[in-house]
């Protein structure tokens, strides 16, 4: 027998709970349907870090303080290319614009407690969609199978689609999207008693070739990670540990390993090709990952999991509770993901097929080390608070070509040295010293 909901909603991370939690408040009856049967299930690929663009969202929530005393950090970078520093303070003086790093094991859980919490929200762990209902051409619910094998159908006034990049949602629905490949694989690894060489919680080397990581997180736990191109996996495979500390090696200010040691698994991701899906339409919606995909090495993924979810509940919870015309705000919700998030997404994959800085790209980051006007624009840019339109206006083009010419020529940085060469310092540091 099928069960009536105002909102059906497949997937229970971070965009599916941030809406449950939103809908809920707005007095709607919501089902959270999420696969996984433990509430402390949490997503381990990820930077770990929560763009400045989403803390309006986490203040509506109300999720930021929970955040902050469990020990998360008001993020900002310091970010390096062969140009020189730009650093967290010229990006955003006095941590004005911030997102946070909070690890997923910390944060996914919260938003799930949140969510079941919420009145007129029903958590129903360990349910597998596995279709979508159809009434005609219309998405009306979702089909359900729980751990026992019963199945269950779900019919809603509105269908959301928040289960990650491989959304079955997404793909019985019929919305089109496209993808664009990535040219880059990533590890990742936790440390503890990392000792960072800058100010700020995060930063990024970033060398036209490859990228680096340090991320400061809650409970002493730092993120390293390298990206590299994808003609470097075999050799990288070798000796995970080693190449991805051995990554660090001649870097400006790498972190100081002396006394760190790792506290999870290295792992990584081989093959991530962006994705970008139509949001909306015929009753069915997508948000976070089954939305849209970009290269993980800008770390918007949480960011946009939860602006998404608040453009959606801002967009159709009126209609739902007048009884109005629902598919005008999911088009609505549809243009808004369309028009904040895609310049940023085809900026994003452009850089992803693995090619070396552009001429524009040589330009704002050389002005953006020597004009601070420069580097709060590269910061809204970065922090997705801004359109990349915003580096592209005249007046910004022209200030960026006069920082030119007073920032120093780019410096050579020595390719990382892989399994079978010299020992790194790093890699001597901690020999025998990680903890699985």
């Amino acid at each position: 027998m099928a069960e009536g909901y105002d909102v059906v909603i497949a997937g229970a991370g971070i965009a599916g709970c941030a809406a449950a939690v939103m809908f809920g408040r707005q007095g709607l009856r919501v089902a959270l349907v999420e696969a996984h049967r433990e509430p402390s299930t949490f997503k381990r690929t990820c930077t770990h870090f929560i763009q400045p663009s989403a803390l309006p969202t986490l203040q509506r929530l109300g999720i930021d303080r929970d955040i902050e005393a469990a020990g998360g950090l008001r993020n900002g970078f310091d970010f390096w290319t062969p140009y020189g520093w730009i650093t967290d303070e010229a990006i955003a003086p006095g941590h004005a614009e911030h997102g946070y790093n909070i690890r997923r094991s910390v944060l996914d859980p919260k938003l799930r407690a949140m969510a079941a919490d919420t009145p007129g929200v029903d958590l129903l762990l360990g349910h597998k969609v596995i279709d979508v209902l159809r009434n005609e051409s219309k998405v009306i619910g979702l089909v359900a199978t729980d751990v026992n094998g019963g199945r269950h159908e779900l019919v809603g006034r509105l269908t959301v689609g928040a289960d990650g990049r491989d959304s079955v949602v997404a793909e019985r629905s019929g919305l089109p999207g496209k993808s664009s490949p990535n040219g880059r694989f990533g590890y990742f690894a936790h440390y503890t008693g990392v000792r960072l060489q800058t100010k700020a919680s995060s930063q990024i080397w970033l060398d036209g070739v490859g990228v680096n990581y340090t991320f400061r997180n809650d409970n002493d736990r730092t993120v390293l990670v390298a990206i590299r191109p994808k003609e470097e996996l075999d050799g990288f495979r070798q000796d995970l540990e080693g190449s991805l500390l051995s990554s660090f090696d001649g870097l400006p200010k790498a972190p100081h390993m002396e006394g760190a040691s790792r506290v999870s698994d290295v792992f990584g991701v081989i093959n991530y090709p962006g994705h970008i899906q139509r949001a909306a339409g015929h009753g069915v919606a997508l948000s976070g990952d089954a939305a849209i995909v970009a290269d993980y090495l800008w770390g918007v993924g949480c960011g946009w999991a939860l602006q998404t979810a608040e453009w959606l509940v801002d967009g159709t919870a009126g209609p739902l509770l007048r009884g109005g015309d629902v598919e005008r705000g999911l088009v609505r919700y549809r243009r808004k993901v369309r028009n904040q998030l895609g310049p940023h997404y085809l900026m994003i994959s452009d850089y992803a097929s693995g090619r070396p800085f552009n001429a524009l790209e040589r330009l704002l980051y050389a002005a953006a080390v020597v004009d601070p006007k420069v580097a709060k624009a590269f910061g809204r840019v970065g922090g997705r608070l801004s359109s990349p339109a915003l580096v592209l206006s005249p007046a910004m083009l022209t200030r960026m070509v006069r920082a030119r010419r007073r920032a120093g020529p780019p410096v050579t940085v020595p390719s990382p040295r892989l399994p079978g060469s010299e020992d790194s310092e790093l890699r001597q540091v901690l020999s025998g010293r990680a903890a699985p």
